[in-house]
């Protein structure tokens, strides 16, 4: 997390890093589209490892719930459900992403304007959260809003 606030305030370092992964993904998307089925798979493992490696901040404690649900579930159906259900959530929001982002590219240039700006705000955000979370801080942070939150928000929040 501090490494990537500090590629958000730092833009030399943010460009060098997302233009080696870039290339990577380039060059793993030539190996997927290679005619040699060993090597075909090498580049379709490689796009995988590298969507794994953007998504799972976002989606790793998201897909270990799945998993957890679907693990306890005696029905093979159910759990099929919960990973179908898991799949199309995920993808509706990108397709939906997608579909929206030519009908708001009017707010590109506001974006532009001042994404160097936010990019620094949002590096300073990262890299003080992940010293909160390295030194322990952070847990206290959490005990002390349990203990001022309502019952009723965190019995919602853990419900589901």
């Amino acid at each position: 997390m501090i490494l990537m606030g500090l590629l958000f305030i730092y833009p030399q370092f943010k460009d060098k890093f997302f233009k080696s992964l870039a290339t990577f993904a380039n060059k793993s998307s030539q190996l997927s589209q290679h005619n040699f089925v060993k090597i075909k798979y090498l580049g379709e493992f490689l796009e995988g490892s590298l969507l794994g490696f953007v998504w799972s901040p976002c989606t790793g404690p998201t897909l270990a719930i799945a998993i957890a649900m679907a693990s306890q579930s005696k029905d093979l159906v159910h759990s099929s459900l919960i990973f179908f259900f898991f799949a199309l959530g995920a993808s509706t929001f990108l397709l939906l992403f997608a579909f929206l982002l030519k009908k708001f590219s009017f707010f590109q240039n506001i974006f532009i304007k001042t994404g160097a700006f936010l990019n620094k705000i949002i590096g300073f955000i990262l890299i003080i959260f992940g010293i909160l979370i390295l030194s322990g801080v952070e847990a206290q942070l959490e005990e002390l809003i349990l203990e001022i939150l309502p019952n009723w928000i965190i019995d919602l929040s853990v419900r589901f």
